[in-house]
Parts: structure tokens; sequence; C-alpha cells
């Protein structure tokens, strides 16, 4: 089976933690679409986030459902929502973005939602985000320094290890 989406170019595609929804995102910005959980087969479009610099390169949900994240790449920002887990809709909260490093590529959540981490290629940097667990906002608390132009991360199950891929140099830096 086959499903339109309004996201052009896509970048990514994640699933709710519940199975009910699908995002996409791409040059176009976040697509929420429908799905089953139990036959996989997407339904119908949710609701549609437009980017005004239409680069969203990577996107993240919270472990709860109930918050989602959207790496914005050439304004540098990580756009913050709300996300009703009932109908999947997001709602930006105030303020809509937190700045991150410059030419970010990589975003991702520690499994007790308590903070995200960027990664940013042009500045050579990771960025680490406190989240506050009651609003969902960000703030930056640390810079990092990366290992030779960071992009792809990932962090380890019990979030005592953030691993992050160094374009163009074949190496994974262990934070």
């Amino acid at each position: 089976a086959t499903f339109t989406t309004t996201a052009q170019l896509p970048y990514k595609i994640i699933t709710s933690y519940d199975g009910n929804f699908v995002m996409t995102c791409g040059l176009s910005g976040v697509d929420t679409i429908a799905s089953s959980p139990t036959t996989g087969l997407l339904s119908g479009l949710v609701n549609t986030v437009v980017s005004a610099s239409k680069t969203i390169i990577d996107i993240v949900v919270h472990p709860d459902d109930d918050f989602f994240y959207a790496l914005n790449q050439t304004d540098s920002v990580v756009a913050q929502y709300s996300r009703n887990v009932s109908s999947g809709a997001l709602t930006p909260l105030s303020p809509a973005t937190v700045a991150t490093g410059a030419g970010s590529e990589g975003i991702a959540i520690t499994s007790d939602g308590i903070s995200v981490y960027t990664t940013n290629k042009t500045d050579d940097t990771v960025t680490l985000h406190d989240r506050n667990i009651v609003s969902g906002l960000l703030s930056a608390a640390a810079t990092i320094a990366g290992g030779g132009a960071p992009q792809g991360i990932s962090i380890s199950p019990n979030d005592d290890f953030v691993y992050v891929t160094n374009y163009g140099y074949a190496t994974i830096t262990i934070y």
C-alpha cells in the first residue's frame, strides 16, 4: 500500500509510541497521519505543520507521546510542539523554537524524556537541551565539542551513552 504525504522530499518517518500515528518531515514541514496499530495501514492526514524555512530534517516524539520536536536545519532551531495523544494534532509551544548549533543534522530524546540532544555538523558540536517535564519546553544546557562534523545520533536504552556519527570521518564519538 502507498500513502501520499504533503511533506515534499520526506527525510524521516517515525511512529507514535501507541502506534496510532505516523509523522513525516521534509522540505515543506511535518505531516501527522493516522495509522492502524494492528494493520499498519495509513488512513488519513491529521494535520500539517508548515515550516517557514522549509528545512525540517529530523523529528522525535516524547516517550509519553505528548510532546514533539522538529529539527530545522537552516534556522538552527528545534521547533517545540505539544501533541494531542487522541487526535495526533500538533500545537506550537511558546516559545515555538529553541536555538541549537549551526548545520543541525540529528535529534534524539532520552528514554526518560528529560534530555534532548542535537548534532550540529557545521559548527562541529552536539547541543544538550534540558526538557521541562511539565511544559515540554527545551532550554540549551550545554554545547559539547563534536568529533568532526557530527550527524547521526542515538542514545543507549539506559540513557548512559550518546553515540554520534561523524560525517566524512568514518568515526563514531561516544559521550
